[in-house]
């Protein structure tokens, strides 16, 4: 009836000790995440506490899920770059990282 506890104990019988250190301190920030959203005093900050818990909850899983993969590079996002002369909303485009 738990989810955390049936993905810790996942983790724990799926995964070697250094993937499983890995793997449950994304799935403690995730719940973290989880716990801030529910307890949100602003509305408005629910849907980014959730996003991240959830891409936390997602790494956790894959860990247990590819014993080849590591995601301690791994990035994503929206980064801002500017081309020389580098004048901002002129020289500027967003570059997507999916790593």
């Amino acid at each position: 009836m738990d989810p955390w506890n049936l993905m810790s104990t996942s983790i724990r019988q799926r995964c070697d000790l250094r993937r499983a250190q890995e793997a449950l301190a994304y799935l403690e920030q995730a719940k973290d995440l989880y716990r801030g959203a529910v307890a949100a005093s602003v509305s408005a900050a629910r849907p980014l506490l959730l996003y991240y818990c959830f891409m936390n909850l997602a790494k956790a899983y894959c860990l247990v899920e590819d014993p080849a993969l590591s995601l301690l590079e791994a990035k994503h996002g929206l980064s801002e770059k500017m081309d020389p002369p580098g004048r901002e909303l002129l020289n500027s485009y967003l570059e997507l990282i999916r790593k």
